[in-house]
């Protein structure tokens, strides 16, 4: 297994699936979230306040308010299992905060899942562009009439698990500390109307792992196994060339960021002058330098919450080349009526027609990974 150094260029979120309640699971003071730690609590107000910390909790009133009673100098950290830097101006009207995941020890992680699914994506769509492969409704669209990947997945990757040479591809998990993990606000720039704008309608309290934040992870491209499947018959599959080593894939990889970067500021440049359009951009551009002056041995990915739909897909089925409409009322936009909820009431937008970013309009999910 090879080293391989992890940093975060942007705020990540990978979701535990929990929400966090305000006063109830997490507190704030002077510009601090604080997680909230029952038995620290319990060791401040006493066994015998139980009922009373419960009635706060039922009639939502702040338990900071009740703690600074208990101990008028009271701290976060005497109350919680950790703190974060909160970097958000309209959280109070928000009532949870999305926690990020972490491991058993309470640390918080990037799964190895996740980034092998990021990769996934950018190979899936590598396969796609070398093969020029044309997709038609029944492949697409299933018995029931809902949109699947089975066919996609199983002419890519294998039949099934067993025959998917993904399981070649092992990675470990990238641990965190604490001290790395931030609150944020995340937001939607969002085209409506005729209009783009920011909009915070939506907007969620999200506990992340900050810009900058470094871990490293262990990797194997396991060639042998994979050419041993191959000449058994198991897989089916030649290796292709840009998985011959881990810089070929790498290289790969941070090329496919590079190309979803590039669409996505030529996209925007008719609304430039448009001040949250003009942020988003520039962002783009920034994080497009950055691959541009990766080495060999490195890639930039995204990941995680709020990467958008282009990037969780690639976005290869907005290609007209990739999809056979022969035969059928325009495949694509059944597609599109099919992903995205209430389309009727969209079908003059664009697809997908919100982008995901914290009030400082930074972009979130991007990773730039180094063989090391």
């Amino acid at each position: 297994m090879i080293s391989v150094k992890l940093k975060t260029l942007t705020p990540l979120h990978i979701g535990s699936g929990r929400e966090l309640a305000r006063d109830v699971e997490f507190i704030e003071m002077k510009k601090e979230i604080g997680v909230i730690d029952e038995r620290k609590i319990l060791e401040l107000i006493g066994e015998e306040n139980i009922g009373t910390w419960v009635a706060k909790i039922e009639k939502q009133e702040p338990l900071l308010d009740y703690l600074k009673i208990r101990k008028p100098d009271v701290t976060l950290r005497d109350v919680s299992k950790y703190t974060m830097p909160l970097f958000a101006n309209n959280f109070r009207m928000v009532k949870t905060l999305k926690e990020q995941l972490h491991d058993g020890m309470g640390k918080p992680l990037i799964p190895g899942s996740s980034i092998k699914g990021a990769m996934r994506t950018a190979i899936l769509n590598i396969l796609q562009n070398e093969k020029n492969k044309k997709w038609n409704e029944k492949e697409i669209i299933n018995f029931n009439g809902r949109i699947s990947d089975k066919e996609v997945q199983k002419y890519f990757f294998g039949k099934d698990p067993n025959h998917d040479f993904m399981r070649f591809v092992k990675l470990g998990d990238a641990l965190f500390s604490n001290e790395d993990l931030i609150t944020l606000s995340v937001l939607s720039l969002n085209y409506l109307n005729g209009k783009t704008k920011r909009d915070e309608k939506l907007l969620q309290l999200t506990e992340a792992i900050g810009a900058d934040a470094e871990t490293t992870f262990r990797m194997k491209l396991d060639l042998d196994l994979w050419q041993k499947n191959i000449d058994f018959k198991e897989i089916r599959k030649n290796i292709p060339g840009f998985l011959k080593d881990l810089p070929s894939l790498f290289k790969a990889l941070n090329s496919f960021t590079i190309d979803l970067l590039k669409g996505e500021i030529e996209f925007w440049k008719e609304d430039k002058n448009l001040k949250p359009v003009e942020d988003y951009m520039q962002e783009c551009e920034k994080l497009l330098q950055t691959c541009k002056n990766c080495n060999d041995n490195e890639a930039v990915l995204r990941l995680g919450h709020g990467s958008g739909w282009l990037f969780m897909t690639g976005g290869w089925i907005k290609n007209p080349d990739f999809i056979n409409d022969q035969g059928t009322d325009n495949l694509y936009d059944k597609i599109i009526d099919k992903t995205r909820p209430a389309n009727f009431r969209y079908k003059k937008h664009f697809f997908p027609k919100t982008r995901r970013m914290d009030e400082d309009g930074e972009l979130l999910g991007f990773v730039k990974l180094t063989l090391e």
